[in-house]
């Protein structure tokens, strides 16, 4: 393969298809006609490497991995909607006419502005409304009927917060904890996830959307601009300080109904699709209980400061480490008002960092939080497996710590058991739910926590199998209106049907399997009288909690 006769070079901000692009129509060529083909989604690192290559011989220019955007951002979800498939664009007017060439950012579902005119970026042909590609971007004209790109009608935006930098960039989300837990893409998927929950579980903006409108608000995108940019900069900034800004925000929406906060918070956490995420919501899901403390004056630590055991988590940080660093510079640390956990302002983290990665002496002992992560299991599990096995502990920072060379014995024994704090954020059932249902099932409890009666260990592998039969789709089960409409009291009296409550919503609303309902529904059929059904059921839990003994 060799160059074109008309080279020229890359502008540094230009996407790598509009560069070919433009570099096709100085040689009066289309961009199928260079013959360069494309990446599939699965390319290997050899197939990439080979295409950069081809390229970089026919536009005489070292075309690097650098260069591989946006299709490294479409990997990610990042794009605009049939990207791949059509390269379609948004695009600035006044950028077009102070040089025409496609921008890469241009093709990022989150970006809705120009940075440096405060435009809205435009998406369709303002005289014939087709979607706008790349390809139309390098020429300056609409693909279908030609107009002139530069001369599209523009519209300010508007002084609403913003989530992208001066330089295009994705601006770190507020809160300390999410900051340093997530990465920047994360950051963008949870802040766009929020976005769609806002739109699709609240009255917010009373949208009525379709299923493809849903999914692709999902992912960050909706097709009316100005609308998509109020709801990303509106997420963004309940996120600057988690939990309580969103909850007191919710308050306020849903009129000061607490469940309806608390099934609102559970089920953003339980469906988030961002396995990474969803484990760190959850962790601060739990620790909030229901999120009823909450006050206007917590949204301060909850933006500016950082949980020690958070601050040790993140940074894989042992308490015996901290301690002595906290000590060595006379550090100080607070107690969080909402629940009496210590907290560290943001200044002294770097600090904090730094003095980490220089440190070079032994650790005898880590924290629980540490231990639950090297068995990957809750810190709940790993709790009742120390105390199962009866390793050392003792407090460091308020914190209980085991000793390491305990845990390391207990490393291949500990994959043995689980607490059903380990099934939560995989079920929509409760806790007591959970307990109980692996008691029907017969699943025998190993250990019994002598600090709190009410924690128990299973087997890893009897418990998982019970848990795999239990259904979590709402579909599976009836209220207990719903039941009773189908039984009439006296029937449901007999049924004595098991009973299952949601971790989230209202705790006062049992659900019971349709499965159940309609063996009791089947018997009734059968024998025409309710005793009758009282006493087969009798006999049945008899039985069931015989086979337990």
């Amino acid at each position: 393969m060799r160059s074109l006769p008309n080279l020229i070079d890359k502008y540094p901000d230009e996407s790598l298809e509009g560069f070919l692009c433009r570099f096709a129509l100085v040689n009066h060529r289309e961009v199928k006609d260079l013959e360069l083909g494309y990446l599939r989604s699965d390319a290997s690192e050899e197939n990439i490497n080979k295409y950069l290559a081809s390229i970089s011989i026919l536009t005489g220019q070292d075309i690097s991995k650098d260069f591989l955007f946006p299709f490294k951002w479409y990997l990610k979800g990042l794009t605009l909607p049939e990207w791949k498939n059509h390269y379609y664009t948004r695009f600035c007017p006044n950028c077009i006419k102070e040089k025409t060439y496609h921008r890469t950012i241009w093709s990022l579902s989150h970006h809705t502005s120009c940075i440096k005119h405060l435009i809205y970026l435009i998406e369709n042909c303002y005289y014939c409304h087709k979607k706008i590609k790349i390809e139309d971007v390098t020429k300056g004209r609409c693909g279908t009927c030609h107009c002139l790109l530069k001369h599209t009608p523009v519209v300010d935006v508007n002084n609403e917060k913003e989530y992208v930098t001066e330089d295009g960039g994705f601006k770190e989300i507020g809160c300390l904890y999410l900051r340093h837990s997530l990465n920047e893409t994360e950051q963008i998927y949870l802040t766009r996830w929020l976005s769609y929950y806002l739109v699709d579980r609240t009255k917010l903006f009373n949208l009525n959307l379709n299923s493809t409108e849903k999914q692709r608000l999902a992912k960050g995108y909706y097709h009316e601009i100005v609308l998509q940019r109020r709801f990303l900069s509106l997420a963004h900034d309940l996120l600057s300080a988690w939990p309580s800004k969103l909850v007191l925000f919710l308050r306020i929406h849903f009129n000061g109904s607490y469940d309806k906060v608390k099934e609102f918070m559970f089920k953003f956490v339980y469906s988030m699709p961002y396995e990474n995420i969803k484990k760190l919501l959850w962790k601060v899901h739990e620790r909030e209980r229901g999120y009823k403390d909450i006050r206007f004056e917590h949204q301060y630590y909850d933006h500016n400061f950082l949980l020690i055991e958070d601050l040790l988590e993140i940074n894989n940080i042992p308490e015996e480490i901290l301690h002595r660093i906290i000590k060595k510079n006379k550090l100080e640390f607070i107690k969080h008002p909402r629940n009496n956990l210590n907290i560290i302002n943001s200044e002294c983290i770097p600090l904090i960092q730094n003095q980490v990665r220089n440190y070079s002496g032994k650790i005898n002992f880590i924290s629980v939080g540490a231990v639950a992560k090297r068995w990957n299991v809750s810190i709940k599990t790993a709790k009742l497996i120390c105390e199962m096995f009866e390793v050392p502990s003792r407090s460091i920072l308020e914190s209980v710590c085991f000793k390491l060379s305990e845990l390391e014995v207990l490393d291949q024994k500990a994959t043995q058991y689980i607490a059903v704090q380990d099934l939560l954020d995989k079920s929509i059932w409760s806790k007591d739910t959970l307990i109980e249902y692996l008691s029907r099932r017969n699943i025998e409890i190993v250990f019994r926590s002598r600090i709190n009666r009410w924690e128990y260990l299973y087997l890893r592998e009897d418990a998982m199998n019970a848990f795999n039969v239990l259904s979590n789709n709402k579909s599976d089960y009836l209220t207990r209106r719903e039941v009773i409409n189908q039984l009439g009291k006296e029937l449901f009296k007999a049924g004595q049907l098991d009973v299952y409550y949601s971790s989230g919503g209202k705790t006062d609303a049992p659900h019971f399997l349709k499965f159940d309902v309609n063996h009791v529904i089947s018997m009734f059929e059968k024998h025409e009288n309710i005793k009758e059904v009282f006493k087969i059921r009798n006999k049945e839990i008899f039985m069931r909690n015989m086979i337990k003994k």
